[in-house]
């Protein structure tokens, strides 16, 4: 074993600017004065009693560290979480509520023995605790439909569960709800919301091609007003080509090249005629193919408007209910209708006029309730 030999107060002053004043071990601010000189490796280990062998310590440091080398005083460090998670019952409480940080890597581990946590379940836990800021609303709906309910965006997450859904028939709020049956909820919303996007899309096509056509329309129908005047132009020179006399002149002339070029005129106009009749018919035809469109698309504009109406009714609790309750009203408004007419038609005419009144009487609970 090297012979300690003892430090001037420059050879510590040497050490001490080592580390720039710190613990050379747990890094904390050291005094001068209060530095304890260790030999990194121990003299009884074989380690020289040189300055290239030593370090600032504390006394913390440099009493629990003793006689170990680095390689032992690291391992001894690492086992100290095991040792406490083991050994003591107030570290495992800090642990568990996050008080006391683990080191990297002995989490899960920790988690498995000490809570039995899978890493899916402590990772749902963190979500909750992240996301969840309402700790009455988390504690309120239990873990599962909490999970659940972080499929919806934060902004949309407290309308949700304040809103009244129907489930099956049943009106529910989220509370009320088992875990499933807020699955199938968020699908429906899911599912209504979606299609209320189809159908707008849908709409918003088939009014562009509504107005696309009914521009079309509008230019057929001016081509065939064209093709109308320009028949009848050429119509009418036709005739008048045909009615008109022949001017000669009092020298003789050959009748028979007088006549073909009659007949060659009026050929020719009979072809500009002809041309002009089917550029109309052509123009009708089109216009009448338009006009055909334009009805097939009037109904696709309709029905992608009932298919959005529906759809923003499937996506309002509201309106769905109003919407069942109104039908079954209307259902049931005309069975007393028929119950009336045959009261009517019996020879005793005193219950179809008690029928009768008490009806006007819905019928004014009704007009009253549309008032509100």
């Amino acid at each position: 074993m090297s012979s300690r030999r003892r430090l001037t107060p420059t050879d510590r002053r040497s050490v001490y600017n080592l580390t720039g004043g710190r613990c050379a071990y747990c890094g904390q601010e050291l005094a001068f004065r209060d530095m304890q000189v260790d030999h990194v490796v121990p003299l009884h280990l074989g380690g020289a009693d040189e300055a290239f062998n030593m370090f600032p310590a504390c006394r913390s440091c440099n009493h629990y560290k003793r006689g170990m080398d680095l390689e032992r005083w690291r391992a001894q460090l690492e086992a100290i979480p095991a040792t406490l998670a083991r050994d003591c019952y107030t570290y495992r409480q800090g642990v568990r509520f996050g008080l006391v940080m683990l080191p990297h890597g002995a989490w899960l581990p920790w988690l498995e023995e000490q809570v039995e946590f899978s890493e899916r379940t402590a990772r749902n836990f963190m979500r909750l605790a992240r996301e969840w800021t309402n700790r009455q609303a988390l504690a309120d709906l239990g873990a599962a439909k909490a999970l659940t309910l972080l499929a919806l965006p934060p902004e949309e997450r407290a309308q949700f569960m304040e809103e009244h859904h129907t489930i099956n028939g049943e009106d529910k709020t989220v509370i009320d709800m088992t875990s499933r049956e807020l699955e199938q909820a968020i699908r429906e919303r899911d599912k209504a919301r979606l299609a209320a996007e189809a159908a707008q899309a849908d709409a918003k096509s088939a009014e562009e091609n509504r107005a696309k056509m009914e521009a079309d329309m509008a230019l057929l129908k001016e081509q065939c007003r064209s093709s109308q005047d320009a028949v009848a132009a050429a119509q009418k020179e036709l005739e008048e080509l045909k009615a008109k006399p022949v001017d000669v002149a009092v020298m003789a002339v050959d009748q028979e090249k007088l006549d073909a070029a009659r007949a060659e005129a009026v050929a020719e106009m009979q072809a500009k005629v002809d041309k002009a009749k089917a550029a109309r018919d052509k123009a009708e035809e089109n216009r009448k193919a338009a006009e055909a469109a334009l009805a097939e698309i009037r109904t696709k504009l309709e029905e992608a408007g009932k298919a959005e109406r529906k759809a923003a009714i499937a996506g309002d609790s509201d309106l769905a209910v109003f919407q069942l309750l109104f039908e079954q009203a209307q259902e049931i408004a005309n069975k007393l209708h028929g119950l009336l007419i045959k009261a009517q038609g019996r020879e005793d005419s005193s219950q179809a006029a008690g029928m009768q009144k008490a009806l006007s009487t819905l019928a004014e609970l009704i007009r009253k309730a549309a008032e509100v």
